[in-house]
């Protein structure tokens, strides 16, 4: 994928009885280069969490916080700088930042916009 991408979660504060476009998205990782950090586990740490602005920003050791009455997550990435047709959007079981696999339990796509 492009660099510069974003990680955001449906908000646990959403109405679940509202429609998809009716969500709050909450930020949960940022990545503005092409090059991760040094230590890939220094993501599972909380990276800038009191700027959601900063280049680098993670809160994914909270996104268990994310999880909703179905037992899973509906999530999103964005690049930004490639315009609107540029995000994914998906609901998955697995906690990437607790479960590692090539592929996430219980992946169902929402809607997958952005193709390489």
């Amino acid at each position: 994928p492009a660099a510069g991408g974003d990680l955001v979660a449906v908000s646990e504060a959403a109405d679940p009885s509202a429609s998809f476009c009716d969500h709050t998205w909450q930020l949960v990782l940022r990545q503005t280069t092409a090059e991760p950090p040094a230590d890939p586990g220094s993501w599972l740490n909380s990276l800038g969490e009191t700027n959601a602005s900063a280049p680098t920003f993670s809160i994914l050791d909270r996104l268990e916080a994310f999880r909703d009455a179905r037992g899973g997550f509906t999530l999103q990435l964005r690049w930004p700088q490639l315009g609107n047709a540029s995000r994914n959007t998906w609901r998955q079981a697995s906690n990437p930042a607790l479960e590692r696999s090539a592929e996430p339990r219980g992946f169902e796509p929402v809607e997958l916009r952005y193709r390489r």
